[in-house]
């Protein structure tokens, strides 16, 4: 379990930047599509959706690779006080596990979630009445459909459509007194879309996203556009299979109007007036700056991630990376001028006399020993590698393979303490 928990952990934090950049990638997209047909929008969303949980699959590591687990980060380590806890803290921390226990409860509380939602809306099926109207085995015709049942219901304030191969129609009780024939016509021909798309399963796959993927807002976000193209889709179905434009427009604010609270979702929502303009010939006209703006700041994050190191940065952010102090990493940082920074490098090293050429030999070492070319790391990124760099060979080394682990063993290690384990790999072992 701690190796599955460590693979969901570590996918998480591994394809959170990939979904981000999916979810960016597809706001320009529809920002350069914002006029073409909801069905095509609806594919490209669709597409996007199907990345979401391929860059989690490709960020999946089940290997059961000691160095699995996200390492603390240096600004935390260097932030301790010099020797105090340090080998504690290095030994147990693990981000990824405590991500996917998290991600693990959030799942089975959405999980509960929409199954209630599901009761409640069985509830309300067998609840509502059956409605003979010899009108709808005519509009089923014009979608190649069988009849499906229609049934009415006081509870809800929208219609919807429920089941996969026995389809329901429910619509509300206060539509069929409250609107004109041809009104409620043209929202049956809306719902008889729904079930020639097959958007009840269809709304099952969204549900299943959400609840998986729920720690990322970009999934929200591509959900949400995909709901609003699928009822704008439906409605192009509806006005194609016969309903009048006007007819259908006003069909949409009378639902509203008679509107009261329920839990269930139907025809109409927060998209309403965007819809009814779309039918009526009206353009809509979205601002692209929020777009725009994300997009560049994006790009940014990535040229700054991209740019080359100089050999005083990678002095810093490698070499000495584990021995440098927070003090002298400020003043470093401070420095503007490669001669002061070439004369800060000589004055660190006469500080450090005994320690330099060791020091670069555990570098060497640990990048022959130590490395992970499966991950393209290095072998002083990984955490056998930063022991090794910082407190050198151990006493004493066990492994144990059966149990995926690998223990070091110091006497001692100066400003740290006595008797010192570190312990690589699954980590449910007892220590000794």
């Amino acid at each position: 379990m701690n190796t599955i928990l460590a693979a969901i952990g570590g996918a998480m934090i591994g394809s959170f930047l990939w979904m981000t950049a999916i979810g960016m990638l597809l706001a320009v997209v529809l920002l350069l599509a914002r006029h073409a047909a909801p069905e095509k929008r609806h594919a490209v969303i669709t597409v996007a959706l199907a990345a979401v949980p391929a860059a989690f699959v490709l960020a999946l590591d089940v290997s059961g690779s000691a160095e699995r687990v996200v390492a603390v980060p240096l600004a935390v380590l260097q932030a301790l006080p010099e020797g105090a806890g340090f080998a504690a803290g290095f030994e147990e921390t693990d981000w990824a596990r405590p991500a996917a226990i998290a991600w693990l409860c959030g799942v089975v509380l959405l999980s509960l979630r929409t199954f209630g939602g599901w009761l409640y809306l069985r509830h309300l099926i067998r609840r509502a009445k059956p409605m003979e109207w010899e009108s709808m085995s005519t509009l089923a015709v014009r979608f190649g459909l069988a009849t499906p049942e229609l049934r009415t219901s006081s509870r809800v304030d929208s219609p919807f459509t429920a089941g996969w191969r026995h389809p329901v129609v429910v619509v509300p009780l206060a539509m069929v007194t409250g609107l004109p024939a041809e009104q409620f016509e043209a929202i049956v021909l809306h719902e008889l879309a729904h079930i020639r798309r097959g958007d009840y399963l269809a709304e099952w796959m969204l549900r299943t996203l959400e609840t998986l993927f729920f720690y990322h807002p970009a999934v929200w976000w591509m959900t949400a556009m995909l709901r609003r193209e699928r009822e704008r889709s439906c409605d192009d179905m509806a006005i194609a299979a016969g309903a009048d434009r006007g007819c259908y427009a006003k069909a949409l604010l009378g639902m509203e109007e008679l509107r009261v609270p329920a839990m269930a979702a139907g025809v109409t929502g927060s998209d309403l007036r965007g819809r009814v303009t779309r039918i009526l010939g009206h353009s809509q006209t979205a601002s692209p700056w929020p777009v725009v703006l994300g997009v560049v700041v994006l790009g940014m994050a990535g040229f700054a991630q991209q740019q080359p190191m100089t050999p005083y940065d990678r002095w810093v952010a490698e070499d000495v990376v584990y021995i440098i102090s927070v003090e002298e990493r400020q003043a470093f940082a401070g420095l503007r001028d490669d001669a002061e920074k070439t004369k800060f490098i000589e004055q660190f090293w006469e500080r450090r006399k005994a320690l330099k050429e060791e020091h670069y030999r555990r570098i060497a070492y640990a990048n022959e020993r130590f490395r992970e070319p499966a991950k393209g790391l290095a072998g002083w990124k990984t955490e056998r590698g930063r022991t090794y760099i910082m407190y050198g060979p151990p006493d004493e080394i066990e492994s144990h393979p059966t149990e995926n682990n690998e223990q070091w063993f110091y006497k001692e290690i100066p400003g740290v303490g006595k008797q010192i384990i570190f312990t690589f790999g699954d980590r449910r072992r007892p220590r000794r």
